[in-house]
């Protein structure tokens, strides 16, 4: 039987949570040094004190984790398929140099730090429409290094904000306009696009914000090779849904550069209980193009499920402009490139369904999805974790 947890704190507006960090109770923390990973700790502070000369700093060796947990309508709080995440940093870290976090100290951790901040945990909502707990489990290069090679000493920590929807207020669900970036590669073939490297997400804030400018609050990358195949979106996983006669069939991109989001791997268990085919395969942006699709989804743990009501691209790729040069080599050579539109381009327009509005299947498979992720129907997958829920004895005690 679930066990019930303290009440949300009345300090937060609920009703208004947006998708922010916010101060909370405190954080989970653990170091590794000689080898082995200590204990566990608590830290009621948000900062870090770490060395200026760490490889985190310096040469970017870190990765990181995103989960939620939820509060059931019974009261009790969990959290959201973890075991996924805790291979899924692994990977990360393996390929970043940095030491795997076993699984067992891995879920202890986010149940401590779910424990130290149940008032933080948004009260519940039909279809998780209150929010949840955002979890970020972050893994970094803590010890100094000058060379280029993993240092004697890494961070894990666990912190945690509230959050409502990343597109929209609180739990709504909306439908948005996405438009192509070819002007940027997210990772290249043989690269790290299949990790959750910090690396692979900062370098892509300048054209998303430029995308946003223009009313497109989500961009989508193709294949950093030839630019013919979706790969995903700069926060989520992409899917694609074509309907035939009656019979849905979910297409999910396949590609060595794609991140393994557990969302878009619970989406596909539940379409094919719902009785869709499920197709994993490289998903040419010749048959988005075509109209092969009546739906268009971005799924991840920020994203949920979001409906994409449209994709925007150029016809003509970007010319880049010519930089007017300095008279100075070195500042020549490091000029960030600029570009503008081919005399010839157009914009195109792909719309899904009626262009405005969630389409219903992205909505079936949103509240199946949220359903579970709250506790509204039973787990028969197994997905939610503890099975007994989390309560304020599992926290950390001074």
């Amino acid at each position: 039987m679930s066990r019930p947890a303290p009440p949300p704190t009345s300090a937060i507006d609920w009703a208004t949570l947006g998708f922010t960090e916010r101060r909370v109770a405190g954080q989970v923390v653990c170091t590794w040094r000689d080898g082995a990973w200590g204990a566990p700790t608590w830290s009621s502070e948000p900062e870090l004190k770490i060395h200026a000369a760490a490889s985190c700093l310096n040469y970017g060796q870190q990765c990181f984790e995103g989960i939620k947990a939820f509060r059931t309508k019974a009261g009790s709080v969990h959290i959201f398929r973890p075991h996924a995440n805790s291979a899924r940093i692994n990977l990360s870290a393996r390929t970043a140099s940095m030491p795997t976090i076993p699984q067992p100290l891995f879920l202890d951790a986010l149940r401590k730090a779910v424990a130290g901040n149940l008032e933080f945990v948004p009260p519940y909502g039909p279809n998780a429409s209150a929010g949840a707990l955002y979890l970020r489990p972050l893994l970094i290069a803590t010890g100094p290094s000058l060379i280029l090679g993993p240092p004697k000493e890494f961070m894990f920590v666990v912190w945690c904000t509230p959050v409502g929807s990343l597109y929209g207020t609180g739990g709504a669900l909306p439908a948005i306009d996405a438009f192509v970036l070819d002007t940027f590669d997210r990772s290249a073939p043989n690269g790290t696009g299949h990790t959750k490297l910090g690396g692979n997400y900062a370098p892509v804030f300048g054209p998303t914000a430029a995308a946003k400018a223009q009313g497109y609050p989500i961009t989508l990358h193709l294949d950093s090779a030839n630019h013919t195949h979706v790969d995903e979106f700069s926060t989520s996983n992409a899917l694609a849904l074509a309907s035939k006669d009656g019979k849905q069939t979910l297409v999910v991109p396949e590609s060595p550069s794609i991140l393994r989001s557990v969302t878009k791997l619970s989406v596909c268990d539940l379409a094919r209980r719902m009785g869709w085919t499920v197709e994993r395969r490289p998903l040419a942006f010749d048959e988005v193009k075509r109209g092969d699709f009546v739906e268009f989804m971005a799924a991840g743990t920020a994203a949920g499920i979001t409906p994409v009501r449209s994709i925007s691209y150029n016809t003509k790729q970007p010319v880049r402009k010519a930089t007017p040069s300095t008279n100075d080599p070195e500042a020549d050579e490091q000029a960030w490139p600029e570009y503008e539109d081919a005399p010839d381009n157009e914009v195109k327009r792909i719309a899904f369904g009626d262009g405005k509005t969630a389409g219903e299947n992205a909505v079936a498979l949103w509240k199946e999805l949220t359903s579970y992720q709250c506790g509204d129907l039973p787990d028969e997958f197994g997905w939610n974790w503890p099975k007994e829920g989390i309560v304020a004895e599992d926290a950390i005690r001074a």
